[in-house]
C-alpha cells in the first residue's frame, strides 16, 4: 500500500453514497447476492478505529521486518 492509498480507504470510509452498494442487513450468507461487507456506515469513531488498525498492523510487520515501512504511519 501507498500513503495515497490509506488517504482513498479513509474516504471510501467517510463516503456515505456508498451505503447502497456497501452496507446490507444482518445475516446474509456470503454467497448471497444480497450481502454486504458493512452493515452500515461507519461512524467518525468507527473510522478512526478502523484505521488505528490498520496503522497497528502495518506497524506490526515493520517490526516483523515483513515490510520497509508503515503507509499509515502519520
Amino acid at each position: 500500500m501507498t500513503q495515497e492509498d490509506c488517504v482513498e480507504y479513509r474516504e471510501f470510509l467517510a463516503d456515505l453514497q456508498l451505503r447502497s452498494r456497501w452496507c446490507g442487513g444482518r445475516g446474509r450468507e456470503r454467497w448471497s447476492p444480497l450481502w454486504r461487507p458493512f452493515e452500515a456506515e461507519l461512524s467518525a469513531g468507527g473510522q478512526r478505529q478502523a484505521v488505528t488498525i490498520l496503522g497497528n498492523l502495518y506497524g506490526f510487520l515493520v517490526d516483523q521486518n515483513y515490510l520497509m515501512g508503515n503507509p499509515w504511519g502519520e
